[in-house]
C-alpha cells in the first residue's frame, strides 16, 4: 500500500473534522448515522492522531497551535462514541455540542492560518 501524501492526509483530516459539521446535526437520521457513527468513529481514530497532526504541523499546512484541540477532540469523539450513541444524544447531548464546538475552533484556526500564510 503506497503511503499518503501530507496534501492528502490534510484532506482526511479536515473532511474527519468536517464530519462534526452542524448540516448532519439538523438532517436526515442516515445521514447523522452514518457520517457519525460510521465515517468519525473510524476516521478520528486515524486522521486526528498525533502522528497524522505531527506530519501537518512538520509541513506547515496547519499551525502547531491546533495540536493540543485535535487531542482533546480525538479523545473526547472516541470516548462518547463509546457511550452516547443514540440520534437523540448525537444531536443534543453537550458533550457532542462541545465536539462539535471544538471541531469549529480547529477550522477556524486553520482557516486563519491559511489567510496569514498566503
Amino acid at each position: 500500500m503506497d503511503k499518503i501524501s501530507p496534501h492528502e492526509s490534510l484532506d482526511l483530516y479536515l473532511r474527519t473534522l468536517g464530519h462534526l459539521d452542524e448540516k448532519y446535526v439538523t438532517g436526515p437520521d442516515n445521514d447523522l448515522e452514518y457520517y457519525i457513527l460510521e465515517e468519525l468513529n473510524i476516521d478520528a481514530h486515524t486522521f486526528l492522531h498525533k502522528n497524522t497532526v505531527d506530519i501537518l504541523i512538520y509541513e506547515e499546512l496547519i499551525p502547531h497551535s491546533v495540536a493540543e484541540n485535535t487531542d482533546k477532540l480525538r479523545t473526547l469523539i472516541i470516548d462518547i462514541i463509546e457511550r452516547k450513541r443514540t440520534l437523540h444524544e448525537i444531536r443534543f447531548d453537550s458533550e457532542w455540542n462541545n465536539a462539535r464546538h471544538l471541531a469549529r475552533v480547529i477550522l477556524d484556526e486553520i482557516k486563519n492560518f491559511k489567510i496569514k500564510n498566503i
